[in-house]
């Protein structure tokens, strides 16, 4: 019994010096965090809600771990290392208040941005996404010196994700003009075609086991125009998120935190004017090769065809629909020239309805569309009376149905249409 008690006691204080011996062992588990930041003249990622949204990722990371701060214009530069911040053994009173001070150290220093504005225009973000995994590696070499282990890798970018220069100038890639963000299979084989060419060229950084936040894509400022929602929301995340996946970011490691686009020139701090580049919109232009009316008429020529080739866009507008679910989709008849103005108006607003009730017939919901004709009055239809002479060709070309959606990203284009409406229909 007496043996029985003394091997008790024995694994009792084995167990309490186990204890303390796991308590005297200091976590030096930290983290690093890399903030990419957009000073340049087409970005807005830098109103107070940004810095409101970042300050918890630096809380993770200020003490004791490395933050690296890189400018993604011109040339993209390390703007500023903060790898001094210790861990002190202190009370939690204490850490708390070094946390704060040192997040408020890191916070001013990006509100002042003079080292963070564009030197020299246009932006290279893909460049600065390799110097920011470049800084990575060092500062987990400096953790391994210091007798740290990082445990979490992150990039945060602040800017609207729009690449002016270098390997991923979108204009050079046909980003710009890429009007099939609303369709799935052609999004993919884009967008990873694009990812090939990179990764071909070794243009893409080694970001496996690093997580990225992005902080304000898509949220442009003049000269800048106002992007569609299907390209903020769908088509600059999807470019993005594949690139990115391409380079080792896990599926689940990218954020995207959206925010209300304000789209104000930055003229009052005087940044560098990136280029700024011309999206194309969601926009179906349906003349006489998808639909061919009989003359003078609203009918279908031929309807089994017609109702053929408006399926397959009825299909791609519900998807639209279904991802910008406050979007109006305007159906607007167009003429030619060639006949009394009245006439044309009145038979470009019949054709326009036509189309509009085969539409609904394929899933669009008619609380999403308002069909009308403009006739000749279509915003930017070609000239088909040149030197006062109608052109058959050209007048060709503006017999036609378009379906123009609300958010798209010229906003001017979209006011001109609404204005010409309320016009001929006295709105």
């Amino acid at each position: 019994m007496k043996a029985k008690k003394k091997l008790c006691a024995i694994i009792t204080i084995l167990m309490l010096l186990g204890v303390i011996a796991c308590n005297s062992v200091k976590d030096n588990s930290v983290n690093a965090l890399i903030i990419i930041v957009g000073r340049h003249a087409n970005a807005n990622a830098f109103h107070e809600t940004f810095y409101e949204e970042l300050e918890g990722y630096l809380k993770e990371t200020v003490y004791g771990g490395y933050i690296g701060v890189i400018s993604s214009e011109g040339t993209p530069r390390i703007a500023e290392r903060f790898d001094y911040f210790e861990a002190i053994d202190q009370n939690e009173k204490k850490r708390e208040k070094q946390i704060k001070i040192n997040t408020d150290i890191v916070l001013d220093f990006l509100r002042e941005g003079d080292s963070t504005y564009a030197i020299t225009p246009e932006n290279d973000l893909l460049k600065a996404i390799q110097e920011a995994s470049a800084l990575l590696n060092v500062f987990e070499r400096q953790a391994k010196r210091d007798g740290k282990n990082i445990k979490g890798k992150r990039i945060i970018i602040m800017d609207s994700g729009i690449v002016t220069a270098g390997v991923l100038d979108f204009s050079t890639h046909g980003i710009d003009t890429f009007d099939s963000w609303y369709n799935d299979e052609k999004t993919k084989i884009f967008t990873d075609s694009i990812a090939v060419r990179l990764e071909k060229n070794k243009a893409l950084p080694n970001l496996k086991g690093t997580s990225i936040v992005f902080i304000g894509l898509g949220d442009v400022a003049r000269p800048q125009k106002e992007l569609s929602t299907l390209v903020k929301k769908y088509g600059l995340p999807t470019i993005w998120t594949t690139i990115l996946n391409r380079a080792g970011v896990g599926a689940d490691s990218v954020e995207i935190l959206e925010f209300p686009s304000t789209n104000k020139a930055n003229d009052a701090i005087k940044l560098p004017p990136v280029r700024p580049i011309e999206f194309a919109d969601f926009i179906i232009s349906l003349g006489e090769e998808q639909i061919r009316f009989e003359l003078g008429k609203a009918v279908y020529s031929n309807p089994t065809e017609a109702e053929n080739n408006l399926k397959n866009f009825a299909d791609n507008v519900v998807k639209y629909i279904s991802r910008n679910p406050d979007v109006k989709i305007y159906v607007v008849g167009s003429e030619s020239k060639d006949q009394d103005r009245q006439y044309t108006t009145a038979l470009s607003e019949a054709r326009a309805k036509t189309v509009m009730e085969t539409l609904a017939k394929f899933g669009v919901s008619k609380n999403k569309m308002e069909a009308f004709g403009l006739a000749v009055s279509l915003p930017g239809r070609e000239n088909d009376r040149p030197n006062n002479n109608f052109n058959s060709e050209i007048g060709k070309k503006n017999r036609k149905v378009v379906l123009i959606p609300s958010d798209i990203g010229d906003q001017a284009f979209l006011q001109k249409l609404k204005d010409t409406r309320d016009s001929l229909y006295g709105k």
